[in-house]
């Protein structure tokens, strides 16, 4: 390659040694999950739909927050999934837990129950299905 340069007073510069970036490291399914689950960064391949709600035993003792999770019945799946929360002590709390069906097939579904104290609460969720696509969404939520 030949370069020229018009312009008085003004050199070119290079590097037999330059070498072109890197490609990027495709990541696995599981891999996309956890990064979604530990950064918090929400991901669109995949429809998934997160709400969250603080709820009280009936005695009034116990707070935990309900969160349903829903990803359209047409998805290929099965639909594994991959929670986290994180709380007023800033660490990470994460687990599994697959959607399942619902009766009708319109969606697939999670209920979960968290028992929680006071606090600001950050909701992590992730889903994958069968072709490996993944979806993810958080949600802050406030327990009083």
């Amino acid at each position: 390659m030949v370069v020229k340069v018009n312009r008085p007073d003004v050199k070119v510069l290079a590097s037999r040694y330059a070498a072109p970036p890197l490609a990027p490291v495709a990541l696995t399914t599981a891999e996309q999950m956890k990064h979604a689950i530990t950064t918090g960064e929400p991901s669109y391949t995949l429809p998934v739909q997160m709400a969250a709600e603080t709820v009280r035993s009936n005695d009034g003792l116990q707070t935990a927050i309900r969160v349903i999770v829903e990803v359209p019945g047409d998805t290929p799946g099965p639909i594994a999934g991959m929670f986290g929360m994180v709380g007023p002590d800033h660490q990470l709390k994460s687990g599994h837990r697959d959607l399942v069906r619902s009766a009708d097939g319109k969606t697939y579904r999670l209920d979960l129950l968290l028992p929680v104290a006071a606090g600001t609460y950050d909701l992590r969720f992730a889903v994958s299905d069968r072709s490996g696509a993944v979806g993810a969404v958080t949600q802050k939520i406030t327990v009083k």
